[in-house]
């Protein structure tokens, strides 16, 4: 996973797709999420963040369909 480029929620979607791309098994934890000051410390931008994480997938299909052959 050290070797897996990105920061923050981008690193997080590498990792995933890193991993079924690789055919790795990725396996749900449930954890307990603990919110300080109802988030107030959140950095997340739900336009800007969410439009990044849906590029780096639409990157990463493209990138596959590319090595096969296929194109949009």
């Amino acid at each position: 996973m050290r070797q897996i480029d990105g920061d923050r929620y981008e690193y997080e979607i590498n990792v995933l797709l890193e991993y079924v791309g690789k055919k790795i098994k990725i396996m749900e934890v449930p954890i307990q999420t603990i919110y300080l000051d109802d988030n107030k410390s959140s950095h997340f931008n739900a336009v800007r963040d969410s439009f990044l994480i849906y590029a780096r997938i639409l990157k990463h299909i493209n990138i596959r369909m590319e090595r096969r052959g296929a194109g949009w």
